[in-house]
């Protein structure tokens, strides 16, 4: 099984308890994050578990930026509340300010061109979810997506670029459901 991660948010997730419970079948990982301490504190939280490889502190973006600016807030460095929309951090209840950080970038497609198939992606990269998956290029197959899709248009918005990102994925031939914050395609190979 090979998965991916970008928005790893210090590994107190429902990914963590996925990658614990299926750590065994696991063949390959990547880890992604934007926030240097919450990558940090993911890194050890996976260590308890055996995994110690292929955690990388970059940007995913949707295109070829070499670097964008990213803000954390100041009172909780390592909230999965992070973004690279200031008016994102103000609305999640953080307001002792942000810190702006130039973040590395590294584009979506040369992230997943390190597989051959990705059998579990999750998403959560605050706000960009929608625009980064529309910007798949599915070279490499992907057969279950999960992203945070409840900020796709704003604060707990879902507005046009959500529903670009949902009729793109129909397009590639995936389920689409709605969980809470998040949405999981699945794709019409996987019986």
């Amino acid at each position: 099984m090979n998965i991916l991660q970008i928005g790893v948010n210090d590994a107190v997730d429902v990914f963590f308890d996925f990658v614990k419970q299926n750590k065994s079948k696991i063949q390959k990982s990547i880890f992604v994050d934007a926030s240097i301490e919450a990558l940090d504190k993911a890194i050890e939280r996976y260590k308890t578990i055996g995994i110690t490889e292929h955690f990388y502190n970059y940007l995913v973006t949707e295109d070829n930026s070499e670097y964008r600016s990213f803000y954390i807030p100041a009172d909780e460095k390592t909230s999965g509340h992070s973004s690279i929309y200031p008016e994102f951090l103000l609305g999640s209840h953080h307001n002792n300010g942000m810190i702006e950080r130039q973040v590395k970038c590294i584009n979506i497609n040369d992230l997943i061109a390190n597989f051959d198939h990705i059998d579990y992606f999750q998403l959560d990269a605050e706000g960009m979810d929608a625009d980064i998956i529309c910007a798949i290029d599915f070279k490499v197959p992907i057969g279950r997506i999960e992203f945070e899709s409840v900020h796709s248009d704003g604060m707990f918005t879902r507005g046009n670029k959500y529903k670009k990102a949902i009729e793109y994925l129909y397009s590639k031939d995936y389920k689409v459901y709605n969980r809470d914050l998040n949405t999981i395609a699945i794709h019409n190979s996987i019986t």
